[in-house]
């Protein structure tokens, strides 16, 4: 018992001194990461059919669509200053390219969005749902002088406002601003819906083309993929942002944070 003591305060000494002799900066930030706890949730799939575990595969891999369009959202430059944060290896590196995926940003969310990467903008209170430097009052003057259709665009929920080529405002339908990720997440969820056609069947019913598909299935099916993705997401949750977007829906069902082993799923 006290050999186990000792090896305890030996190695809690040991990081103690290797946390001392990192630069302040990358200790602070490890620090600040270490106010989130990481859970493992574990879920059982053996009582599932070989069927909707490969459509629960395929759910997930749509899911993980969603937190990068989720990302840029949130704000233009995400992207690209995730790249950034790729290349650099240095222990300073690594620890800002961590808590800025724990935030998904590079403001923390627990020090009321404070920056911690040198660059980055303050967090922009409307995301990346507007044009870049247009003001509040600009939007809403616009807005007043739409009628009908074009004010019900302007103001739903489902479309982000840019710039045309004249520079002048327009409204453009999630369908377009992400054609290209939601025909991916379309076509995995059409594999799902293939690999659950055995009756009752699980349908896919679109409203457009380009639209992302929504599943519906036999109540049965719909229950077990539903008590399955939501034990993975239960813990995890993030702010809502100033519009809410469609295919927000799998981000909070689905979310990738948590990783189901997908290999267990074929």
């Amino acid at each position: 018992m006290r050999s186990w003591l000792v090896a305890l305060l030996l190695l809690s000494s040991i990081a103690m001194a290797q946390e001392m002799r990192l630069p302040p900066e990358t200790a602070r930030l490890n620090q600040m990461a270490a106010r989130f706890a990481p859970v493992d949730i574990r879920v059982e799939l053996s009582g599932m059919p070989a069927n909707e575990r490969q459509a629960l595969a395929s759910l997930i891999r749509a899911a993980r669509l969603t937190d990068a369009l989720f990302m840029r959202q949130m704000w233009a430059g995400n992207e690209a200053l995730l790249l950034r944060l790729l290349e650099d290896t240095t222990p300073l590196g690594r620890a800002r390219f961590d808590y800025f995926l724990v935030n998904r940003g590079p403001w923390s969310r627990l020090d009321d969005n404070a920056v911690f990467i040198p660059g980055a903008p303050e967090k922009p209170e409307a995301g990346n749902f507007y044009p870049v430097r247009a003001t509040k009052a600009d939007v809403e003057d616009w807005i007043k002088g739409l009628q009908g259709e074009d004010h019900a665009a302007a103001t739903g929920f489902f479309t982000t406002i840019r710039r045309d080529a004249s520079g002048k405002f327009a409204a453009v339908p999630y369908s377009l601003e992400y054609q290209g990720e939601l025909a991916e997440m379309s076509r995995h969820l059409r594999d799902a819906a293939a690999a659950t056609a055995t009756a009752p069947p699980m349908t896919l019913a679109a409203s457009r083309p380009s639209a992302a598909r929504v599943l519906s299935c036999d109540e049965a099916a719909f229950r077990r993929l539903s008590a399955v993705t939501v034990a993975t997401t239960a813990a995890d949750s993030y702010p809502s942002s100033s519009r809410s977007s469609g295919s927000m829906i799998f981000f909070i069902f689905f979310h990738p944070s948590f990783n189901l082993c997908l290999n267990s799923l074929q």
